[in-house]
């Protein structure tokens, strides 16, 4: 999944000179980067509490301000018109423009806020399937999924069948058969051996 640049971002980053002032696709790609390790469906088994999230911000400088004030002015203008974050301030003194109020960090409040940034509503749907199906009928197993909530993620489609071997297998933890060879219904000895691994 790459993060798509925000529309008419400030500070492009081929732009000569640019400021080196916080961006919505930089800060996007940063989430995007704790996403793709887990992070945040990790939490939901864990329990911890990851909302409110704050994000720091890069901002102008006082002497910056009073040399690229429209610059400054616009990159402010762009944080309060993006969706999902709440935008906290500070007031920056020049003494040339007096005190002004600039963005200093960005808050998602809620999980949902994150899941419409990134675009990942489904598979969290999903993951939440995933870990309900698995809550109630393997909780041994709930350690294991917080350490892999993606890989567990990969394998949502065929889930209820990998539940059902472990089952089996818990039930007969020595069938003296190889596992190919395990006969449950709905599920054929080639998707076991495919599923081996997990």
């Amino acid at each position: 999944m790459k993060p798509a640049a925000a529309p008419n971002a400030p500070n492009a980053p081929n732009a000569p000179n640019a400021p080196n002032w916080s961006r919505a696709d930089d800060v996007r790609a940063a989430l995007l980067r704790r996403w793709q390790k887990g992070e945040w469906l990790s939490s939901l088994v864990t329990g911890e509490a990851a909302f409110p999230l704050r994000l720091p911000l890069k901002t102008p400088s006082p002497n910056e301000l009073h040399q690229r004030f429209d610059e400054a002015r616009a990159w402010a203008n762009h944080w309060r018109g993006l969706p999902h974050y709440r935008v906290e301030e500070k007031t920056v003194a020049n003494r040339v423009l007096g005190s002004n109020a600039l963005p200093c960090a960005l808050w998602l409040d809620q999980p949902e806020n994150l899941y419409a940034l990134l675009g990942v509503k489904r598979e969290v749907a999903q993951f939440t399937a995933v870990l309900a199906t698995t809550r109630a009928a393997q909780p041994g197993l709930l350690p294991w999924l917080a350490a892999h909530p993606l890989r567990a993620l990969a394998h949502a489609g065929e889930w209820d069948k990998l539940l059902s071997i472990i089952r089996y297998l818990q039930q007969h933890p020595r069938p003296g058969v190889y596992l190919r060879q395990l006969d449950l219904p709905g599920i054929d000895s080639k998707f076991i051996e495919q599923q081996r691994a997990i």
